[in-house]
């Protein structure tokens, strides 16, 4: 699993991340830190999966985590990554936007978590950042 790379989306208009046709701009952070009028945009790519024998395809999970205080914030159920239209299954995008307008300024610890059905494992990446 690479990186996570966050970025900030300050327009008003929600997109739809999976549709480039309809992708604003993100100015991808450094410093993670993002105003909380924003939504915190994230990606990371999942390598080196493994295909599922039944079709052919990899069978990859992510859950997202947002900690403060060492206490959950955001939690998300498991969503099932699809690869529709990805050409190179060894590397599996996956991008997500959380709307910052809900949360307390402060420092958080985002926790990403990709699972491999197939192989039965799983791997996670975290990374602070703060809301100011």
């Amino acid at each position: 699993m690479s990186n996570l790379l966050l970025g900030e989306r300050t327009q008003a208009t929600v997109t739809n991340v999976s549709d480039p046709g309809g992708v604003s701009p993100v100015a991808l952070s450094a410093s993670h830190r993002f105003k909380r009028e924003s939504n915190l945009r994230f990606l990371i790519f999942a390598y080196n999966t493994v295909l599922s024998p039944v079709d052919q395809k990899p069978d990859i999970a992510v859950q997202v985590q947002v900690i403060r205080d060492d206490q959950p914030v955001l939690t998300t159920a498991l969503r099932k990554v699809t690869t529709d239209g990805v050409l190179d299954l060894a590397r599996i995008p996956y991008a997500a936007e959380i709307p910052l307008d809900s949360v307390l300024p402060g420092r958080y610890l985002m926790r990403v978590t990709v699972i491999d059905r197939t192989l039965k494992q799983s791997t996670s990446r975290e990374t602070h950042f703060e809301v100011y």
